[in-house]
């Protein structure tokens, strides 16, 4: 007559050991390495489209690029494009080129170090950044926030890379983002706006 409670209370510690040994497992769940398809949406901001003539235009062009499966919340007067696309397969910068390509268009990406202007971040984030002189610019567009933009100058790709050419985001937020000593261990966090920042259709995503 007392077993049933002795069983009840066994296979609920059972239950609960299950629940618990799924979640840290989903939460040690590698992120896909660099030869491995690793998809995304993100945010580019395009200045120019200002017509549904250039909305077609710009959105031809980037379905054309490796490995876009999708774009999104581009119109007239958005501002901004949202591009599902595989990261480890194509860059960001063959993905604004095409853009660039596609008519009298301007190209920019936004990401916030919050911890910028704290502990002498500033001169080693901004050694990150002058790496990449060639590729892109990259400025404060926001100071209160630490908020920059990456604005992506022409570029001729060389198709001899296997991951793509061209800046990839990774490019600063790997330096920036991991931990000491092959980065800064600092928070990078791109901006993603548009319909993915409405409630539940998506969040402003961490470093690559």
């Amino acid at each position: 007559m007392n077993s049933s409670p002795r069983i009840s209370r066994r296979w609920f510690l059972v239950a609960l050991l299950g629940v618990g040994v799924t979640a840290w497992a989903a939460e040690k769940k590698a992120a896909p390495g660099p030869n491995e398809p690793a998809p995304s949406t993100r945010s580019f901001f395009i200045t120019g489209v200002t017509s549904e003539s250039d909305v077609k235009a710009v959105s031809a062009a980037v379905l054309k690029v490796k490995s876009v499966t999708s774009v999104v919340d581009l119109t007239p007067t958005s501002g901004l494009a949202n591009i599902a696309f595989d990261h480890h397969a194509v860059t960001h910068q063959q993905i604004a080129q095409a853009i660039l390509d596609a008519g009298a268009y301007q190209v920019a990406f936004k990401f916030i170090v919050a911890d910028y202007a704290k502990d002498g971040n500033a001169p080693k984030i901004d050694a990150v950044f002058a790496r990449l002189a060639k590729l892109v610019t990259i400025e404060p567009l926001d100071k209160t926030r630490n908020l920059f933009v990456i604005r992506f100058l022409p570029f001729t790709a060389t198709g001899v890379k296997p991951l793509g050419d061209g800046f990839n985001f990774g490019h600063i937020a790997h330096p920036i983002g991991d931990p000491a000593p092959k980065g800064l261990g600092l928070r990078i966090q791109q901006v993603n706006e548009g319909s993915l920042a409405r409630p539940g259709a998506g969040k402003k995503k961490a470093k690559e």
